[in-house]
């Protein structure tokens, strides 16, 4: 679970902008020192960070906890247990001072690029600020709203310019012509030698509940797509057979195709190994016969790579370059690990039972542990800390 929990601020981040919290802005919005009257408890590269920031995160943070714990069947009142209670609160003690890290090494690197958000940002977080005040019943709901996060209005102008930061970031690092990528013909090179993209028509040989085909109908669904094959093979247009026979949602979405390397690996999943292996066999323009998958059976169709989708996986042929990863995430990581951080003796005062006395001072002590489980949002917005199996006809297209 530690690992899940370690990149919860790059999620609580995106679940803000996806429900469309956005604070009030001045025109050159700034990161500001959260609540400098309430002690440091560490520092990061020298900065010190004040109770009420690392409060406020670490009720996100168990809130965060809690609804993985609840997703993986293990019920919170394990927080009952006083050896499992210490052992989590540890856990959770860390894994807030590396949210308070990575906010503070984002913050830091946005200035030391001599970055600068747009008006164009400013304005569209302005835009959604007010929509979300709206959303909430007026100004008085939404504080209350986000005191039940364990936020202020200060603290979360804070976590969306960290967002925006980020954004910025990675766009000048690993946008066109980003800092950190090799010269724009090596790129292409590399892209052209390590990706294809392709098509295809999916025959379903599984029944709405996922059960395999047998005896007449599996028949049935083998004859069409040898038919289907030999039309494709005759020279009929495969968009006109993609659209007529394939059930394969995906094709619908990415009309273009899947763009993938040579694992089978696209920006969303892996496609299934028997679709990977029949996709590099082909030729540009050239058509597989029916391969079959736990799926079904697939016609495949090497299309032209579309070049111009070079900058989607920039970050991922740069590795491919430079034998290393060089993708914004190995970035920040290096980062965070060069960062000097330490505690002070207040660092461990702050706990469960008195968080809120941190965040709400008189007001809040009997509320601690009592954010929503599912954070910002009320759901769960757990990161996927890695790609899983994907196949041609779950929808999970490459492009």
């Amino acid at each position: 679970m530690k690992k899940k929990l370690i990149p919860i601020i790059a999620m609580v981040l995106i679940a803000v902008i996806c429900i469309g919290i956005v604070l009030a802005m001045h025109p050159a919005p700034k990161f500001k020192v959260t609540d400098p009257g309430t002690p440091v408890v560490m520092t990061v590269n020298g900065e010190e960070i004040h109770a009420k920031e690392y409060a406020s995160m670490m009720v996100y943070s168990k809130a965060y906890m809690d609804n993985m714990m609840t997703m993986y069947g293990m019920g919170t009142e394990i927080w009952d247990d006083p050896e499992m209670s210490a052992s989590l609160f540890a856990q959770l003690q860390d894994q807030t001072k590396q949210q308070v890290v990575y906010i503070h090494t984002i913050v830091d690197q946005f200035n030391k690029a001599g970055l600068k958000l747009g008006r164009d940002k400013i304005n569209a977080m302005e835009e959604q600020k007010a929509q979300v005040v709206e959303q909430q019943g007026g100004k008085t709901m939404f504080g209350i709203w986000l005191a039940t996060l364990g936020f202020d209005e200060e603290m979360y102008d804070n976590i969306l310019l960290v967002s925006s930061y980020v954004e910025a970031l990675n766009d000048y690092y690993f946008g066109e012509n980003g800092k950190a990528l090799p010269p724009r013909d090596e790129l292409l090179k590399a892209f052209n030698e390590n990706y294809i993209q392709v098509k295809h028509v999916l025959i379903s040989t599984v029944d709405d509940q996922g059960n395999a085909l047998t005896g007449d109908a599996l028949a049935e669904k083998t004859a069409l797509a040898e038919d289907v094959l030999a039309q494709a093979k005759a020279g009929e247009d495969f968009d006109s057979l993609i659209k007529t026979y394939g059930e394969d949602p995906g094709m619908t979405q990415s009309p273009e195709g899947y763009i993938m390397d040579k694992d089978g690996n696209t920006l969303t999943g892996t496609m299934i190994e028997e679709f990977n292996k029949g996709s590099w066999a082909l030729e540009v323009n050239g058509i597989s016969d029916l391969v079959k998958t736990s799926y079904g059976y697939h016609i495949i169709k090497r299309v032209p790579l579309d070049e111009t989708k070079l900058d989607d996986y920039a970050a991922a042929v740069a590795s491919i370059v430079k034998g290393e990863d060089v993708s914004f995430n190995a970035m920040v990581d290096q980062w965070m690990a060069e960062a000097q951080v330490e505690t002070t003796e207040d660092f461990d005062k702050i706990n469960l039972d008195n968080v809120f006395d941190y965040i709400l001072p008189g007001d809040g002590g009997d509320q601690a542990g009592t954010a929503p489980a599912g954070g910002a949002s009320g759901t769960d917005a757990g990161p996927a800390d890695g790609q899983g199996e994907s196949n041609p006809d779950a929808g999970q297209a490459a492009s």
